[in-house]
């Protein structure tokens, strides 16, 4: 879960990054003319998508081998964690 959480966060400041930029670069004087508001969506469709889909990819398969390789121990590690910070010390639910 936070493996997930920790994607999202990359990707919508990503994200966020990618579209002030655009903002301030693309028709700054009249940003929501016609023009400008195509400008940007080619931009997006043509260079931030592909690009874009390619990393997604690429962290999704990083994330399953490293959940295959390694999650025994970092869920065993969290749930310890996660159970003594939210239930008690010395209290399990299994």
């Amino acid at each position: 879960m936070l493996q997930q959480s920790g994607t999202l966060q990359v990707i919508v400041s990503a994200g966020h990054l990618w579209y002030t930029f655009l903002d301030g670069k693309v028709y700054p004087e009249d940003p929501k003319s016609n023009k400008a508001v195509i400008s940007k969506m080619l931009c997006d469709q043509l260079l931030w998508a592909p690009f874009f889909s390619c990393v997604f990819f690429a962290v999704i398969k990083t994330l399953e081998v490293c959940k295959q390789c390694c999650w025994p121990c970092i869920h065993s590690m969290s749930d310890s964690h996660v159970m003594a910070v939210h239930f008690g010390i010395g209290m399990r639910l299994s």
